[in-house]
């Protein structure tokens, strides 16, 4: 799937890794049961690739990785010192 958002009623659970786990379940949800004539809400998911090329346009996925390593960083040298004692 290339789209950035891909309607509730066409996702199954095998597209657990273009959407996540709770948009692939509430997909495979609204196929079983309207099956049984339950009427379920429609909607959409947004696509992993939708977010990674959001985060890519900006240059927030460096931002966010030079930050989580600076958080790495100061997280050992606190238990170092912690633990050196």
């Amino acid at each position: 799937m290339n789209s950035y958002v891909i309607p509730f009623e066409k996702l199954k659970s095998k597209d657990i890794e273009a959407v996540g786990g709770k948009n692939a379940s509430i997909g495979e949800m609204i196929s079983r049961l309207a099956g049984l004539g339950v009427s379920v809400p429609g909607g959409f998911a947004t696509t992993s690739e939708a977010y990674r090329d959001f985060l890519a346009q900006g240059g927030l996925n460096e931002r966010i990785r030079v930050r989580v390593l600076y958080e790495a960083r100061d997280y050992l040298y606190d238990l170092v010192r912690i633990y050196a004692k």
